[in-house]
């Protein structure tokens, strides 16, 4: 048996090393493993053989390659935070300005400029929105226990109502892919004309979020 084979299967991970360098395994590769765990998993893997080779038992060794992989993942494979997503936004902006020829230190504060409104569109939570949201919520959970709902799940119901009218409604999630980049730069230009001309910038806010979620529900039609 190849022996990146039997490592595997005694650390219990077979299919999921991912891309491993050793040829003889692409027939193994998964590509719908994110790229982060599969750097995890290849670490576990490297661990398991030192530990064999050193002259460690097998069922020790794939023990601590398991908890390895188990403990990189849950530390280093988050997924990124509403910031960390701006920043990648920001710095799309900046590489463009300077691919396009424009000045570096121009171009590194209209990146900088590009994360603080993607940050304020996107991060910062629209508590007019969760208001309508929490308002939304408390009368269907009035409607439950007149009707004779059980009171604690008549609350269920509206805690359901509440997360479901935020995640449609107030949800804002900063953009991936071509065509929500597209839209995120038409809502920025949208809300630097609103504060051009006068706009509390929790309107011009508001009211770029809201033409980004339109623009991006185009995105797939």
């Amino acid at each position: 048996m190849n022996r990146f084979v039997l490592l595997t299967s005694m650390i219990g991970l077979v299919g999921l090393a991912g891309c491993h360098d050793d040829p003889t395994a692409q027939s193994h590769c998964d590509p719908t493993v994110p790229p982060c765990e599969r750097r995890c998993l290849r670490r576990a893997h490297r661990l398991f053989e030192e530990c064999v080779d050193e002259g460690g038992d097998i069922e020790v060794c794939a023990t601590r390659a398991r908890e390895a992989a188990a403990s990189c993942i849950a530390e280093e494979c988050q997924p990124p935070t509403c910031e960390d997503r701006c920043a990648d936004f920001g710095q799309i902006v900046r590489d463009e300005c300077i691919a396009a020829g424009g000045d570096p230190a121009e171009c590194t504060e209209k990146g900088r400029a590009a994360y603080h409104r993607c940050t304020e569109l996107h991060c910062n939570p629209d508590l007019i929105c969760e208001a309508r949201c929490a308002h939304r919520a408390r009368r269907a959970v009035a409607r439950c226990i007149v009707g004779g709902g059980d009171p604690d799940r008549c609350e269920q119901t509206g805690v359901e109502i509440f997360r479901r009218c935020l995640a449609t409604k107030c949800e804002n999630p900063p953009p991936t892919g071509a065509c929500a980049e597209r839209c995120e730069k038409l809502a920025h230009l949208l809300y630097d004309e609103l504060i051009a001309v006068g706009a509390p910038p929790e309107r011009a806010a508001r009211r770029a979020r809201l033409f980004y979620r339109r623009c991006v529900s185009r995105c797939d039609g």
